[in-house]
């Protein structure tokens, strides 16, 4: 059940505010958050709840100990402490009162969960006990834990199947015996009656429960178990002189524990190993930064826009601009600017990924999902969790990708080919295109609503052609880039060089001007670049000439035309150039080239 009533007393309005919204998202009614414990007392007196998370640490005369022992004296209500502490004394204190489960700060959903709904499943079963001891055979029964009851004289008047199994009988071997009997009949030993029976004699005559903290037991049927125990005073039908004994099993807690004490050595060297790796780290994010070269108006826009970005990590971004511009450069900027930089960033091609395995690339497979999966594998998507997935050309994911990413955007969860389980993930997603996806959407090839999950945040690279006024740092910082590279002395360039590429429309952008220098310092026998050094595809074409080319008409189509027919004598019939120069999708060229029946 899952409409509970829960109070929630701590005195950090943050971490009562965290919890209270966690506990709405299980489904779980917050009736009131106070901060004291007086607070609480006096609440009680008009509202009853169902459970109280109790904070062990609170303002006022009272602390959170105080506050539980005499809510218990008043009424039957489970309390659950949260503390961020976990000193042994503490602990020692705490567990005096009983309490039904205990949650440590920072609080963890998952723990939340678990403890909240352990703590009602606890406090359901001492009531049903109490109240109803003919539901004892049916109840009892299906409980993990060992329970049995026992009267005033010592007999045990009912005892469940986990506890008969563990000591290697059957109930009836049992039930009406006292601990003396079942001594005589080789089921327990000497020591186990003396203590029983002293601490049942203690429980009836105090009328207190007891509380036996965890200790490892072997069983007459050989196990050996880790158990904590409670002992509790019960009256039945008038009788108050009955004690019920809940051994709970805790040995897979114990497991778990030694599993995550390991974890965490595990982790300290890894941490180490981070510290290591971020000195790679940091001298990467430097090199990202330097490469993205310029100091325009436009590119100081771009990088402002980038900074914005990474200071919301979960803001998805669409990077835009022609091939060349540095879209990826851009993406690892805001990586490694957010707070998701220490975890990986998945650069994904999207047109390098084959249809058929698209799915098994993004969301990962089982062992035996189809024919050749040999073992598991993790997907991009369960890789770049915590981290940022960027997806280069994303106009060229496959359609049955862009549904089923649509999806994942919506609810955070994806399930590996082959399996029903679903993995939580959590990761960023940085897009970049080179394509128009509006005329993709048209064309009915990317779909709209996914466009509007990728674009939160969208960066438009301008091409060197619209930044003229940092072409001279940028060649200047790729022969510095090179002479050390090559080990060539830094040359000097001659102006007739910025005048020959000044006039060149580079549809590569500054990836070319990058190849183009290197291609140079190759050529370069002096320490002299001049303009013979400097190969560029398609002549020296100025924006100007091109212009001049197409302008002898108004009407649209012809000028279109045009403009196509001198972009591809520019670019040497280099189609994929001519779509990019162009700023549109190769499929959208393709078409027009066929409507204007150019060959």
């Amino acid at each position: 059940m899952k409409s509970q009533k829960i109070m929630i007393v701590e005195d950090d309005i943050s971490i009562a505010t965290d919890l209270r919204n966690s506990l709405i998202s299980l489904g779980y009614h917050v009736i009131t958050i106070v901060k004291s414990g007086e607070e609480a007392l006096l609440n009680l007196k008009n509202i009853k709840p169902d459970l109280i998370t109790m904070d062990i640490e609170l303002e006022g005369k009272i602390d959170g100990i105080e506050t539980a022992i005499i809510i218990n004296k008043k009424d039957n209500i489970p309390i659950v402490f949260i503390t961020a502490h976990v000193e042994k004394e503490i602990f020692e204190k705490a567990k005096s009162v009983l309490p039904y489960g205990f949650i440590l700060k920072p609080l963890c959903e998952s723990d939340l969960r678990a403890t909240i709904e352990l703590a009602f499943y606890k406090h359901n079963m001492e009531l049903l006990l109490q109240e109803k001891d003919e539901l004892f055979d049916t109840v009892i029964n299906t409980s993990p834990n060992f329970i049995y009851v026992k009267d005033s004289f010592g007999k045990y008047i009912m005892v469940n199947k986990m506890m008969a199994d563990v000591w290697n009988t059957e109930i009836e071997n049992i039930v009406g015996k006292t601990d003396f009997q079942l001594r005589d009949l080789g089921i327990l030993s000497e020591e186990k009656v003396k203590s029983f029976v002293k601490e049942d004699q203690k429980v009836i005559s105090t009328k207190q429960p007891m509380f036996i903290p965890e200790k490892q037991v072997i069983f007459p049927n050989g196990k050996k178990l880790w158990v904590q125990i409670r002992k509790l005073p019960l009256t039945l039908k008038g009788n108050p002189n009955y004690v019920l004994g809940i051994v709970e099993n805790i040995t897979e807690q114990k497991n778990i524990l030694e599993l995550k004490a390991k974890f965490e050595e595990t982790s300290k060297q890894l941490y180490e190993t981070k510290k290591f790796n971020s000195l790679i780290s940091s001298s990467l994010k430097d090199r990202i930064e330097m490469n993205f070269i310029g100091k325009s108006k436009k590119i100081k826009e771009v990088l402002d826009l980038a900074m914005t970005a990474a200071n919301y990590r979960d803001a998805n971004v669409l990077i835009t601009g022609e091939s060349g511009t540095g879209k990826e450069i851009i993406a690892h900027i805001i990586h490694y600017a957010s707070s998701r930089k220490n975890k990986l960033f998945v650069p994904v091609n999207s047109s390098s990924v084959p249809e058929s395995l698209a799915e098994s690339e993004f969301f990962g497979h089982i062992e035996g999902a189809f024919t050749g999966a040999s073992r598991d594998k993790i997907g991009f998507l369960e890789r770049a969790d915590q981290g940022t997935l960027f997806l280069d050309e994303i106009g060229d994911t496959p359609s049955v990708i862009q549904a089923k990413l649509l999806r994942v955007l919506e609810d955070k969860k994806i399930t590996r080919i082959g399996s029903n389980e679903q993995i939580q993930v959590d990761f960023r997603i940085i897009a970049a295109t080179n394509k128009n996806l509006d005329e993709l959407i048209t064309e009915k090839q990317f779909r709209m609503d996914l466009l509007y999950r990728l674009n939160t945040i969208e960066i438009k690279i301008p091409p060197l052609r619209e930044r003229t006024s940092d072409f001279k740092q940028l060649l200047f910082f790729f022969v510095s880039q090179f002479s050390k590279s090559m080990n060539k002395p830094k040359p000097e360039i001659k102006p007739e060089v910025f005048e020959k590429l000044s006039s060149y429309y580079f549809p590569g952008n500054v990836r070319e001007l990058k190849n183009m220098v290197e291609k140079a310092m190759i050529l370069m026998t002096g320490t002299i670049l001049e303009p013979k050094h400097f190969v560029t595809s398609g002549g020296n074409i100025s924006n100007q000439v091109l212009h001049e080319e197409i302008q002898q008409t108004f009407n649209l189509s012809e000028i279109e035309k045009q403009t196509i027919l001198a972009a591809l004598e520019r670019m040497n019939n280099n189609r994929n150039q001519v779509a990019d120069a162009l700023g549109i999708s190769r499929v959208t060229l393709f078409r027009k080239l066929k409507n204007y029946n150019i060959g």
